[in-house]
């Protein structure tokens, strides 16, 4: 019996199977505030102090997986990860469970004042606007089909400085890292007022071969919530 269990463990050590932590894996394209990354490491950001809050929770050891946008996906049906948070349905398919939407974000265009404000996102049909590899628009889509142009950047920061350079007149962004962007002094040139695309509420694949349910997953969001340490997570400023 004692060669069958540590069988067991160095099992699972090897394939990260490891039944006291919270395998939360994280999107590497993403960015301040949401990720922090030294090497392949998190180490800071509203990704990490989520995933750090949400194990806690649930009793568990939070351990961090930093993936291509494409491996979220491979390591979530694998049962590599236990969940990706910040996301909806739309933008991550696949055979995963999806706890309720308990995490706001809304997505801006902004618009270089050089050029003429659009008033609502169908002024934008025909002009290209600076998205991010990968990513998937929604409601640009839903406005403006065929006439959505999109003119992709590896990331919100390199978007952020073709609207700078003039490279594109305007460029989609989350509320949160254009906050960010502007109190660190990288947006460097006048905006009109961003137009709101959506508001979305967004909450967490979890995988269906992983340590964890969307049994588990809720009482341990509503705790989060009740207490209030959700609300401060959400609302620091790095």
């Amino acid at each position: 019996m004692k060669a069958w269990v540590c069988g067991l463990v160095l099992w699972g050590s090897v394939f990260g199977a490891v039944a006291d932590e919270l395998r939360v894996a994280v999107d590497a394209s993403t960015e301040m505030p949401w990720t922090l990354a030294s090497g392949n490491q998190l180490i800071g950001g509203l990704h990490y102090d989520l995933g750090v809050a949400l194990a806690n929770a649930l009793g568990l050891h939070p351990r961090f997986l930093l993936l291509p946008r494409k491996r979220l996906t491979e390591a979530l049906v694998r049962g590599e990860a236990d969940v990706a948070c910040s996301l909806l349905p739309a933008w991550l398919p696949g055979p995963f469970d999806w706890t309720s939407n308990f995490l706001k974000q809304t997505d801006v265009v902004l618009t270089l004042r050089s050029a003429p404000a659009p008033a609502s996102l169908k002024d934008l049909a025909g002009q290209a606007i600076g998205t991010v590899n990968g990513f998937g628009y929604v409601e640009l889509d839903r406005v403006l089909g065929r006439d959505f142009v999109r003119d992709d950047a590896p990331s919100a920061t390199a978007n952020m400085n073709k609207l700078v350079i003039g490279r594109v007149k305007h460029a989609i962004v989350n509320d949160r890292v254009f906050d960010y962007q502007r109190r660190h002094g990288f947006v460097t040139v006048p905006l009109h007022p961003p137009l709101v695309v959506h508001h979305d509420e967004l909450g967490c694949a979890v995988s269906r071969r992983g340590h964890v349910t969307v049994a588990a997953m809720e009482p341990a969001i509503r705790a989060l919530q009740a207490s209030g340490k959700l609300r401060r997570v959400m609302a620091r400023e790095y």
